[in-house]
C-alpha cells in the first residue's frame, strides 16, 4: 500500500507542476481530461529489481495519449 501511496503522490505531483507551468505559460488547458494515476507496484517496468537503477526503471511518470472520435467533438471544444 506504502509503494501505491507514494506512485499517487508522485503523480499528484506531476498533475500539479503542469497545471503551474500551464497558468505560467497561459496556456489553456482542460485540466479535467487529465487524470493523474499511480500505477506503481502494479505496472512495473521491471518486475523484480535487484538493485537501485533497475528499482529507478520502475519510477517514472508516463503519458498516455487516448484516441477520441471526432465525431464526438463540438466545435466549442476548440474555443481557445
Amino acid at each position: 500500500q506504502a509503494a501505491l501511496n507514494l506512485s499517487k503522490s508522485r503523480a499528484d505531483n506531476v498533475f500539479a507542476e503542469l497545471q503551474a507551468y500551464a497558468k505560467r505559460e497561459g496556456m489553456n488547458i482542460d485540466l479535467s481530461q487529465i487524470v493523474p494515476v499511480g500505477a506503481g507496484v502494479v505496472e512495473p517496468v521491471i518486475p523484480k529489481p535487484k538493485n537501485i537503477e533497475e528499482a529507478k526503471e520502475n519510477m517514472r511518470v508516463e503519458f498516455r495519449i487516448v484516441k477520441v472520435n471526432p465525431e464526438s467533438l463540438a466545435p466549442s471544444d476548440f474555443n481557445f
